[in-house]
């Protein structure tokens, strides 16, 4: 490019004044792609940056949330069946204590389980 602009063709000004406007031509052109590829890099790159860091939180966020409804739904399952299969208390004397399966700290973060320590006590 720089070699072009150096060296201009030596016939005529009709030449040269078509020479200096290919080249004023290429000159704005590659301005305006650099100003594109620079706006895109000081916007967009901390705009895909910042979407990656959602998206990983967000997949967090579901699996916590799917297991604690996994736990949750065991639970109320199991007491569906306990309730269903319950004989007369009277006779059996065998009482099994109820299992627990949701945990409701699971989704919190170390910080709020911190916190809910310190109210706790």
């Amino acid at each position: 490019f720089l070699r072009e602009l150096l060296t201009p063709p030596l016939q005529g000004d009709d030449l040269d004044q078509q020479h200096l406007l290919n080249i004023a031509t290429k000159v704005v052109h590659q301005v305006k792609v650099s100003t594109a590829h620079a706006c895109w890099l000081e916007h967009m790159t901390p705009a895909r940056t910042e979407l990656e860091s959602i998206c990983t939180k967000h997949r967090v966020l579901d699996a916590k949330f799917k297991e604690m409804r996994m736990m949750y739904l065991q639970e109320i399952s199991l007491l569906r069946d306990q309730k269903r299969i319950r004989g007369d208390p009277g006779r059996d004397l065998s009482t099994q204590d109820v299992k627990w399966f949701y945990e409701p700290t699971k989704t919190l973060t170390e910080e709020e389980r911190e916190y809910l320590l310190i109210i706790l006590h």
